[in-house]
């Protein structure tokens, strides 16, 4: 509501300025391409999707054919501009960070930064909220026995994988909302290679892909990282001790499980070879890896969020106060998580956790490193709906597809949500 608010005051202002002025002369202005262009002020400094944003300065041009702006390197749309101000619109996911002017060939950013405030809205993507196994046409009507810490993979076309658990089966929802089981039959588990129906899972808790396509999965129980190639065909990676949380590093291929069961974490090359991370956690559940190789660990038991710098294997916590369980939002280090157990990063290095026994979603600034909840809150329950006054019941895991919308295995609703983030 204030965002509109100064939307409509911004947009008053500018009109009126540009009235101003075309009274004022008789010739319009002319942009000096060999003089410098400034920014002395954005107005607002805070906003989402759709916010008109004043900026103020010097040397600009009326012609605003000739004008580029961008927030994070997205592109905004230019609504106006005359010799001292231009105004734009905010795109969606802009995210936050300097507004930058571009005028021929001189550029300039602001000194201060706009912060960007998303939309999240929840919706239920697939499942019933029923215990058991059907696949459906209907996503709704599909049902999972989500039994630990079930994870999700998004591939290219926007269809997602989801490790049942306690089904032992790996399901696939298409983008269209079908769901069927990808990989393996329903059982009481089982330890068997090779393609469809005849694979056999125990306890699969997670998995993740590669930029070829290929996924990986933490067979719990059966003490393996399985692979799946985009063929559908299932063979046996690594042998290693109790893996839950599977991350891979989309530029060197390796792939990192966690093992809260020994307190490691392992590296696992394309070609099986295994390193074990000579670094020491309470629980390790489940990792991902940022643009720059750093792995960023969920441990359960510390109720922290660790960063393993790549090369170093240096460990710093990125956010969370260990041995402290509760719902604190702030600086990284005075934040509190309540049984965190699954991560996933964006491509600008934000971090979201599945906070399970908070029942939300918790988000890590990356500029920042200030912790925030996204969606859901303290209280369990099953509503969809607008960022906190949506409800989940124990959120497992978490993806993210390549628009930014991010889904979850919210566990004891039985059910896949579905966070559209603008």
């Amino acid at each position: 509501m204030i965002t509109h608010f100064y939307s409509r005051v911004i947009l008053a202002c500018f009109i009126l300025l540009c009235a101003v002025t075309a009274c004022k002369k008789d010739n319009a202005f002319q942009h000096n391409a060999g003089a410098p262009i400034t920014i002395t002020r954005i107005l607002p400094e805070t906003g989402g999707k759709g916010t008109d944003v004043l900026i103020s300065g010097t040397n600009f041009s009326e012609d605003k054919t000739t004008i580029t702006v961008t927030l994070n390197g997205v592109a905004c749309e230019v609504v106006g501009a005359n010799a001292t101000s231009i105004l734009i619109k905010i795109p969606a996911k802009a995210g936050s960070g300097p507004i930058a002017v571009t005028i021929s060939d001189k550029k300039v950013a602001s000194e201060a930064s706009f912060r960007y405030i998303s939309s999240k809205r929840v919706i239920t993507l697939a499942g019933s909220g029923d215990l058991g196994y059907q696949d459906s046409p209907d996503s709704l009507a599909s049902k999972f026995y989500f039994y630990d810490q079930p994870g999700l993979t998004v591939d290219a076309d926007g269809n997602l994988f989801v490790t049942d658990d306690g089904n032992h089966i790996i399901r696939k929802v298409s983008a269209q909302g079908v769901t069927t089981t990808s990989s393996g039959t329903k059982s009481s588990g089982g330890y068997v290679n090779g393609k469809g129906a005849e694979v056999r899972f125990n306890l699969p808790t997670d998995i993740d892909r590669d930029e070829a396509g290929n996924m990986y999965v933490a067979d719990r129980w059966n003490s393996a990282i399985r692979k799946i190639a985009p063929d559908g065909t299932v063979s046996t990676l690594a042998a290693i001790g109790d893996p839950t949380g599977v991350g891979v590093d989309k530029k060197t291929g390796n792939i990192y499980a966690a093992c809260p069961g020994y307190k490691n974490l392992y590296q696992i090359k394309p070609d099986g070879s295994l390193l074990q991370i000579p670094v020491t956690f309470d629980t390790p559940v489940d990792v991902a890896v940022d643009s720059h190789g750093n792995l960023l660990v969920v441990d359960y038991g510390a109720s922290t969020i660790e960063k393993i710098t790549a090369g170093t294997w240096q460990k710093t916590t990125l956010a969370g106060t260990r041995g402290k369980y509760g719902l604190v939002n702030g600086a990284g280090g005075s934040a509190e998580f309540n049984g965190a157990t699954g991560i996933v990063i964006d491509r600008n290095d934000n971090v979201y956790i599945a906070d399970r026994s908070n029942h939300c979603i918790r988000f890590i600034d990356a500029a920042t490193n200030e912790v925030s909840t996204l969606a859901g809150s303290s209280e369990s329950g099953y509503q969809d709906g607008e960022d906190i006054n949506a409800r989940f019941n124990y959120p497992a895991q978490l993806a993210l597809d390549k628009v930014g919308n991010l889904y979850v295995t919210d566990r004891n609703n039985r059910r896949i949500r579905k966070v559209i983030i603008e």
